[in-house]
């Protein structure tokens, strides 16, 4: 099929992305990325911030100083809402960060990796990175697609999401040729919670990009026999990757 609209999708769920994508609502995903980049009280720029959840939780509760940059409008509309006047939020895109050289103290990029053209994207990070900087990435471990809740559903969807998701091995050769140092990787496995519903919204509203590379016959297909599968509570393991590197 056709390179799906990545960004008309983006801008299409950006007003509901938060309730049905938010990743970060436990604090676990946060708490690991300030522990291996130091971000406490940090500028720090998030690269694809979406609709800003993030970023929101690092304020809270890590005193940052948010910074955001992501290429749909309508997130970038979304994330202001959520943080406020004060946040530095950009409409932009990894691959042309629009920063000066040295001008990013720490960045993080969380499930977004898998959707930039990352040689350049993670050149322009060094680029704009100070020397003392740091990078931190959290996105999902390829190594467990086929375990993924929803794979059972939609055949194709395992499949898709091991051709869009680097490995740890890629990320870290990626990260060197770009000029970053003191690579280093570790597993993140976060046991979650999802009510019949909220699977079920999820599904519908296609809250994950990857719907965007199934037919709409399979996508339909999977809808139906979810609705007649799924328990009242789903109990499943959310594994991630987490790179951290310095420039």
């Amino acid at each position: 099929m056709p390179t799906p609209d990545l960004g008309a999708h983006f801008d299409a769920i950006a007003s509901e992305y938060a309730g049905l994508r938010d990743t970060s609502a436990d604090g676990r995903v946060t708490d690991a990325l300030v522990r291996v980049a130091d971000l406490g009280g940090c500028w720090v720029l998030d690269v694809g911030c979406g609709p800003g959840r993030l970023l929101a939780d690092l304020v809270a509760r890590y005193e940052v100083r948010p910074m955001g940059v992501d290429r749909s409008p309508a997130m970038i509309a979304a994330a202001r809402a959520e943080l406020g006047p004060n946040a530095d939020l950009r409409v932009g895109v990894a691959e042309d960060l629009p920063y000066d050289d040295g001008e990013i103290e720490r960045a993080v990029a969380t499930m977004a990796v898998h959707l930039m053209d990352r040689p350049r994207a993670f050149a322009e990070l060094h680029r704009a990175l100070r020397d003392e900087g740091r990078l931190a990435i959290a996105t999902a471990d390829p190594a467990y697609f086929d375990q993924g809740w929803m794979a059972r559903f939609f055949p194709s969807y395992a499949a898709a999401d091991r051709a869009r998701f680097p490995t740890a091995d890629t990320l870290s050769a990626e990260l060197r040729a770009a000029g970053f140092c003191e690579v280093s990787g570790e597993s993140l496995a976060i046991p979650r919670v999802l009510a019949r519903q909220g699977a079920l919204d999820k599904l519908r509203r296609r809250a994950f990009s990857t719907f965007e590379y199934l037919s709409d016959e399979e996508w339909l297909h999977g809808i139906s026999l979810a609705e007649r599968a799924l328990p009242g509570m789903l109990r499943y393991t959310h594994h991630m990757l987490l790179i951290a590197a310095r420039p």
